[in-house]
């Protein structure tokens, strides 16, 4: 996902989840702005790669959860943290 689509996403949002819930409200919850980016959901997969902003909301971990049963999601900060891990280990090094 281009970055500036990511920051349109984020903008629009107003850093509050944007899921709309049985009852007609969204949940508003706010998020960390350091931690959004791993909650981007996507309505569809159909343009992955192009999506479009229309295609693309802002959700809170709880939400994502929700729509998403059985995936974990991480922070910013621990899919970091996993790829660093992995970058390590192809390198035959440690990052402890």
């Amino acid at each position: 996902m281009l970055p500036e689509l990511r920051e349109a996403v984020w903008a629009r949002s107003g850093g509050r989840c944007e899921r709309l819930l049985n009852t007609g409200l969204r949940c508003g919850r706010r998020m960390d702005r350091a931690n959004w980016e791993g909650h981007v959901h996507h309505f569809t997969y159909r343009g992955h790669g192009r999506e479009r902003l229309e295609d693309l909301a802002v959700w809170c971990l709880a939400c994502h959860g929700v729509v998403h049963p059985g995936r974990v999601f991480l922070t910013k900060a621990e899919q970091e943290a996993r790829r660093d891990a992995r970058l390590s280990r192809r390198r035959g090094t440690s990052s402890v």
